[in-house]
């Protein structure tokens, strides 16, 4: 099978400051692409922040395909760790989008450990192995909004 990849919107990488005040920054490693080759499970990891004007969010990360699109779809695992929890969930044609609520200290910025948290995308080899050889590529969109 052709390599895979998964890239994480760059748009993301710069603050980026909604109507209602929530604000979702990546700060490590923009734009991000996970490759596979072939062998083993594979993941990327990024660190981002979360701020809110009402210091709570809910923050989604949305596939425009629906999974590892090519010849197949290929479903993968999104794992968003923030607020001392971890939440997982896969991304497939039957559910494109993962959101998780939290919170956030409505009087600081990005120096807060908890508004600091950490975007985990995982391909399983056993997922990979089961399609059929080509291309694969998708677009994750990470968004925020409060709550």
């Amino acid at each position: 099978m052709s390599a895979m990849c998964v890239l994480l919107n760059g748009a993301f990488a710069q603050a980026d400051t909604g109507s209602d005040g929530a604000t979702v920054r990546f700060l490590t490693g923009m734009p991000g692409n996970l490759d596979w080759r072939a062998r083993g499970d594979v993941e990327m990891t990024r660190q981002f922040c979360v701020e809110s004007a009402t210091g709570h969010f809910v923050l989604a990360v949305s596939s425009a395909t629906g999974g590892l699109n090519g010849q197949a779809t290929i479903p993968y695992e999104v794992t968003v760790e923030i607020n001392g929890r971890v939440r997982s969930g896969i991304i497939s044609q039957a559910s494109p989008v993962f959101s998780v609520q939290g919170e956030a200290d409505r009087e600081s910025n990005c120096t807060v450990p908890s508004n600091v948290g950490q975007l985990t995308v995982r391909l399983l080899q056993k997922d990979a192995m089961g399609a059929v050889s080509g291309s694969y590529a998708d677009q994750l969109r990470v968004t925020v909004a409060s709550n």
